[in-house]
């Protein structure tokens, strides 16, 4: 089995590119949605309420409220830690323990945000990072999220620069152009995995 660590910024279009690679049936281990499941475990949420507060719980759906968490996470790199601290260890464990029911795939994604920032590599194989201008990054993440410049900023200066990750990467794919010119980047990685074998 290979597997591959897809990363990026945030905005950068990651789960686009994810989302090609699904088209042609490549699993997709995403830890956005690993991350989702573990924050509604009971116990998870009793750490999360003891470390943060009550005004991160949401009293209608008994879960904790990720936007709120956001805030404070996003615009305290110590607050940042905190969270990690509880997540990261759990999220590892479940990555784990996912990759062993792929055993006998030739190829799986990993689709994770903050690989090089949580040390994921020992997890993969070879790297791809999704890389944007930053100046579409800002864009596209005030348009998505609805934020302010000042926040955006914020969100995106908490993470490793994208031209540290581009350096780091096995594979690049410039996602600055049209979702057609960054199609043809997966084609062409697929290609060469499967020329290689790897």
């Amino acid at each position: 089995m290979t597997v591959w660590g897809l990363t990026g910024g945030i905005a950068s279009g990651k789960t686009t590119v994810a989302n090609l690679f699904k088209q042609y049936d490549i699993p997709i281990i995403n830890v956005d949605v690993i991350a989702h499941d573990i924050q509604k475990n009971n116990d998870v949420i009793d750490l999360i309420l003891n470390q943060f507060g009550g005004c991160v719980f949401n009293q209608e759906t008994h879960e904790i409220d990720r936007k709120k968490l956001g805030n404070i996470v996003f615009n305290d790199i110590n607050q940042l830690n905190k969270l990690n601290n509880i997540m990261q260890p759990l999220i590892k464990n479940k990555i784990k323990h996912l990759l062993l029911n792929y055993d006998q795939s030739r190829l799986v994604v990993l689709d994770i945000p903050l690989l090089f920032e949580q040390h994921y590599e020992k997890l993969v194989d070879k790297i791809i990072v999704v890389y944007v201008n930053k100046k579409t990054q800002i864009e596209r993440l005030k348009k998505r999220n609805n934020l302010e410049l000042k926040e955006a900023l914020q969100r995106i200066q908490i993470q490793l620069s994208l031209e540290k990750k581009k350096q780091l990467a096995d594979y690049v794919i410039d996602n600055n152009q049209s979702i057609e010119q960054t199609k043809i980047q997966v084609i062409k990685l697929l290609r060469s995995y499967q020329n290689k074998g790897n």
